[in-house]
């Protein structure tokens, strides 16, 4: 029976590693998309996203059920129970596949919040860069809303030159 858990986790951590590769590869194309500033094609990969971050949701509660299922199975409380442990309790070529697994998870974890922090700050990058050449075509109308310098608020006329940052 514990053989028949192990499987079903084996499988599951297989679905969670094809999933976070593809999360990985919408990012990647994401960071293309963002820096031509097409905020339709952004859209799409936000849905995207949204469809995988969903699918993990589920596969999240499977997980759970598997993992109190081999908690029982090898008299570890749920509470303590980790892959590392599971792995550690687990002989011969299906112990060396969670590890292989759980290595490769970690990898993809790291590629990801790595791919996600890069896209965050050229997003907000691209978004200052926009709200100063807004703040710079509306300068002279007095009731605009951006600054010369890209920030909310009335700007006060300094100079007809653009911002060296722009």
């Amino acid at each position: 029976m514990l053989k028949t858990s192990l499987n079903q986790l084996e499988l599951l951590l297989n679905i969670k590693i094809k999933l976070y590769q593809g999360l990985r590869n919408i990012l990647i194309e994401e960071k293309n998309v963002i820096g031509k500033g097409n905020i339709s094609l952004f859209q799409k990969f936000l849905l995207k996203k949204e469809l995988i971050l969903k699918k993990l949701r589920d596969l999240e509660e499977n997980r759970k059920t598997i993992l109190i299922k081999i908690a029982l199975e090898m008299d570890i409380s749920f509470d303590d129970i980790s892959l590392s442990k599971i792995i550690k309790n687990t002989n011969g070529s299906t112990g060396i596949k969670l590890a292989q697994s759980r290595k490769q998870l970690i990898e993809l974890v790291n590629a990801i919040d790595k791919q996600l922090t890069y896209n965050e700050k050229l997003v907000s990058k691209s978004s200052k860069s926009n709200n100063r050449v807004l703040g710079f075509f509306n300068r002279f109308n007095k009731n605009f809303s951006y600054a010369s310098d890209g920030k909310i608020g009335h700007s006060v006329h300094k100079s007809w030159m653009l911002n060296a940052e722009v």
